[in-house]
């Protein structure tokens, strides 16, 4: 879930919903299907659920945390399965994505990214 201010009047959210400057926005993604009947990675409005990739068949966040103090992620682990002991360390973001190409013997596609949070770039 991703929860912020509207920046602008008429800001549109992931789910194409239209906002007020500054009203709050929520929106939450998942790997789901939609009220069309499509399957893939959704963003989930207030009223709307949208497909924005379809075919997508797993998302996963692993959050890198400086145990050290350097400003440099130590290693990654997923919040929930008591690996990382203070959330406040967490320096960086690595996010997953897994496709299903749907096509005799191809492999799914796997992406990643590594993302730094901003607040605690040093």
């Amino acid at each position: 879930v991703i929860q912020y201010k509207a920046p602008a009047a008429n800001h549109r959210n992931c789910a194409g919903e239209v906002f007020a400057l500054d009203a709050f926005v929520s929106e939450r993604f998942s790997i789901g299907t939609d009220d069309a009947g499509r399957t893939g990675l959704l963003c989930e409005g207030l009223a709307a659920r949208v497909v924005l990739v379809e075919n997508v068949t797993a998302l996963s966040f692993t959050y890198g945390e400086d145990t050290d103090g350097d400003g440099v992620q130590n290693g990654y682990a997923a919040i929930g399965d008591g690996e990382i002991s203070e959330l406040r360390n967490v320096v960086s973001v690595n996010a997953g994505l897994t496709i299903d190409v749907d096509y005799p013997d191809s492999p799914d596609l796997q992406y990643s990214t590594v993302v730094p949070l901003r607040n605690q770039i040093q």
